[in-house]
């Protein structure tokens, strides 16, 4: 069982990635540029700094 995974960077493989591990709230991502909507539509948990992570 998965207790929390972070992605770092989510361009298209990040996205990818979150959406087929199906991790939800587990998953928490962070990108240099903002991408809550995209964080939003795979349903992970967006982050504004890395070490939020």
């Amino acid at each position: 069982m998965i207790k929390s995974v972070s992605l770092i960077g989510f361009g298209e493989a990040g996205a990818t990635f979150a959406r087929g591990g199906a991790w939800g709230a587990a998953a928490r991502a962070y990108d240099i540029e903002d991408k809550t909507s995209d964080y939003a539509e795979a349903g992970v948990t967006g982050c504004g700094s890395l070490p939020d992570a």
